[in-house]
């Protein structure tokens, strides 16, 4: 009498995950994505403000060098449809530069259009009360020509009105243009 020999084994050529693997799995990069999705957001959002003023500045340094190289007096100033100054605290909408030869800080006359700047998008440009009401006026030797007697600034802030992330421009009478960062209040 012959004895079978019986596998109880069910093996089988199928591999994966099981139901747990997959679990925790998730679990963990559902954990992963909650700390790292706001970080991202702080990142960009920090980043846009961070090219703003860079812009800005760079807005004002091409303004001063004009100034200069010209012989002649150059301003910028907010404007909502960057083709005319608009006036106010409230850059966000844009901003122009163009030669001021009659020193109004308005774009007229035989004042010529030098750049245009459009829209900012999620940020807002303030200046302090009384820096730069209407417009920067720049010299022909590279001074600040209107609201000199003292430094004039901006905050560049996000749209919730964060202090984290915002950054500050200061003007100083002779035309440098300084930014930081740790800014008390956003917006003014």
């Amino acid at each position: 009498m012959g004895f079978k020999r019986f596998s109880h084994c069910r093996c089988s050529d199928q591999s994966g995950f099981t139901l747990i693997e997959l679990i925790t799995t998730l679990i963990v990069a559902g954990i992963l994505l909650a700390v790292a999705i706001p970080n991202l957001q702080n990142l960009i959002s920090g980043s846009g403000l961070s090219a703003t003023t860079n812009e800005l500045v760079a807005a004002m340094q091409i303004a001063r060098s004009e100034a200069v190289s010209r012989a002649t007096r150059v301003s910028l100033c907010p404007s909502t449809n960057q083709l005319s100054c608009t006036g106010g605290r409230n850059w966000e909408d844009g901003w122009i530069v163009f030669t001021d030869l009659d020193e109004n800080g308005t774009l007229n006359g035989s004042d010529a259009l030098l750049r245009a700047y459009g829209t900012v998008e999620g940020a807002t440009i303030r200046t302090g009360s009384g820096s730069f009401n209407d417009f920067i006026g720049f010299s022909t030797l590279g001074s600040r020509f209107a609201h000199a007697s003292n430094n004039g600034d901006f905050r560049i802030c996000n749209l919730a009105g964060d202090t984290a992330g915002a950054w500050s421009v200061t003007l100083s009478a002779t035309g440098h243009a300084t930014t930081g960062r740790g800014v008390t209040a956003c917006p003014y």
